[in-house]
């Protein structure tokens, strides 16, 4: 069984445990209202008041100053003036024992009070009035809703005892009219101050009741919360695992085809680099071819004029050997042309396959640009993504924190004490009741 849970169910017996507390304390003001029906209980009072306002009426027919009857001092002096103006004996005696009861049921409410600050008040304020325990600033909004709505009730709740505890602390000298909840006069403020009393300790109960209600649901949510979160995030962990790697088999065919894509912009260049060689190579060539037919021309035309010369002259021996050295020449040249002719073939033939695999290669490249372009784009658009899932990752995670830290400590064994009302003296530090644990286990 998950621990938490164990925490969940211990915390939800704390919480039952004060219920069982205010049950205590509601039946006790029944029974105060049961006992002192004339002073606690909304019908018995409507007939004392009834009473005492015959009461006044009675000064009020003797012509004396009606007093208010908001201190001890206001309630004794009536009774003196009803006395003294010879008032019917059974109004004398009903102020006279009201008045001897009244500090008993004021006892026992302020008792009732008392009981209920110690075993439920302090320890609703353990519970809510602690930041760490209700935040009201958090990504959470069951959070955020739930502790407004405590802080709300809480605020209520103090105001109330507030307002209580100083009737109480007060009523001796005098009790303010402001404090109380309702009045339908206020001539009769003391008289009225027990069963206003309690009307406030049922507020209380019913507010307290309802904090309770609250926190049961609150923390039932709270644990269900928790349980998602911790799939979710675990989700969340496994799929963005699962980009990363997907991720890193985009980068890879990015890298793959960056090399490819450097690798044929290279191979352009040097095949751009040939051809500036072979055209450089050609135009050598083909300046080469011309000045050799330009010497041939050129020789061609010196021997047609000694062939010319010797035909219409004497055989001149000087002329004939001159001739026949330009045959040679233009014998010579014309193997030069031949030679210089074939390696122009060959220049040409080697750059035209040389521009046939430039085309290749720039298609071949335009493809490579393309899916470069293609995968990179890809790789940039799941990189967004994986920013998202990243961010998902990162809220679940601090969310469940926030849950997990308010679980945590709401749970916790030291708060659960403190809400169970445990002796001081026999809490110990919990690294301390591990240690003991821990012996025990080895000796049994």
């Amino acid at each position: 069984m998950d621990s938490s849970t164990n925490a969940d169910k211990d915390y939800l017996v704390s919480l039952d445990i004060l219920r069982g507390k205010l049950d205590d304390i509601q039946s006790e003001v029944a029974d105060c209202e049961r006992k002192y029906p004339a002073y606690a209980s909304e019908e018995g009072w409507l007939e004392a008041e009834y009473k005492f306002n015959s009461c006044l009426e009675f000064l009020g027919s003797k012509n004396l100053k009606i007093l208010q009857l908001n201190s001890e001092a206001g309630m004794l002096a009536m009774i003196n003036d009803l006395r003294a103006t010879g008032a019917d004996a059974a109004l004398i005696n009903f102020a006279t024992e009201y008045w001897e009861n009244f500090d008993s049921v004021m006892d026992l409410v302020t008792q009732v009070k008392d009981k209920y600050n110690f075993q439920v008040l302090n320890k609703l304020l353990l519970m809510f009035n602690n930041q760490m325990l209700c935040p009201t600033k958090t990504n959470m909004p069951l959070t955020v809703e739930y502790c407004n709505q405590v802080m709300q009730t809480m605020t209520t709740i103090d105001r109330l005892y507030s307002r209580l505890r100083t009737l109480c602390q007060s009523y001796r000298t005098k009790v303010d009219k402001d404090l109380f909840e309702k009045l339908s006069q206020e001539t009769l403020l003391i008289v009225r101050l027990p069963r206003d009393i309690v009307v406030k300790l049922k507020i209380l109960i019913s507010l307290s009741n309802d904090l309770l209600n609250r926190e049961t649901k609150f923390v039932t949510a709270m644990t269900a919360a928790l349980l998602e979160c911790r799939r979710v995030k675990l989700e969340h962990e496994k799929r963005l695992a699962e980009k990363r790697d997907e991720q890193l088999d985009k980068i890879n065919s990015v890298y793959l085809a960056t090399l490819l894509l450097d690798k044929n912009k290279e191979q352009v260049q040097q095949l751009d680099r040939e051809l500036d060689e072979l055209q450089a190579h050609l135009s050598n060539k083909e300046n080469a071819l011309h000045s050799t037919k330009v010497e041939m021309q050129r020789d061609q035309n010196a021997i047609e004029f000694l062939n010319h010369t010797i035909s219409q002259t004497k055989r001149n021996q000087r002329l004939m050997a001159k001739r026949q050295h330009l045959l040679k020449t233009q014998q010579s040249l014309e193997k030069k042309l031949e030679q210089i002719s074939g390696e122009l073939k060959t220049v040409n033939e080697v750059l035209q396959q040389k521009t046939l695999e430039k085309d290749e290669m720039n298609v071949t490249l335009k493809q490579n640009t393309l899916s470069y372009t293609t995968v990179t784009e890809d790789l940039n658009a799941f990189s967004d993504t994986l920013d998202e899932i990243e961010k998902e990752t990162k809220w679940a995670h601090t969310h469940l924190i926030d849950i997990e830290i308010i679980h945590c400590i709401k749970t916790s064994p030291e708060n659960i004490e403190e809400i169970r009302d445990r002796p001081q003296s026999v809490k110990i530090a919990r690294s301390l009741r591990d240690k003991i644990t821990r012996k025990r286990l080895k000796n049994p």
